[in-house]
């Protein structure tokens, strides 16, 4: 059930296809158990414009299901991007 679990996962370096790819799986299979997703972007020093599109869907398909999906640390060009992408658009 959602909300019965909560994971923080810690994102650093840059960000290329296959990581977005892995990351999509971690938070597919983190929500499975229903858990809510914390991101802590902090260490991210580059995401690609997939990867922000990714958090993006992934956001929306958690929030839709009734799970929380937080992004956390986020800064210079990583935090920008996802400004854009809308993930941010309350921070």
């Amino acid at each position: 059930m959602p909300g019965d679990d909560s994971i923080h996962w810690i994102v650093e370096g840059n960000m290329d296809e296959d990581s977005v790819l892995r990351l999509e799986s971690i938070i597919t299979n983190s929500h499975d158990r229903g858990a809510d997703i914390t991101l802590d972007l902090s260490g991210l020093e580059f995401l690609p414009e997939i990867g922000a599109r990714s958090m993006s869907i992934m956001a929306r398909k958690l929030r839709d299901r009734g799970s929380s999906f937080r992004i956390v640390g986020a800064r210079g060009h990583v935090k920008e991007r996802l400004k854009v992408s809308g993930v941010l658009e309350d921070q």
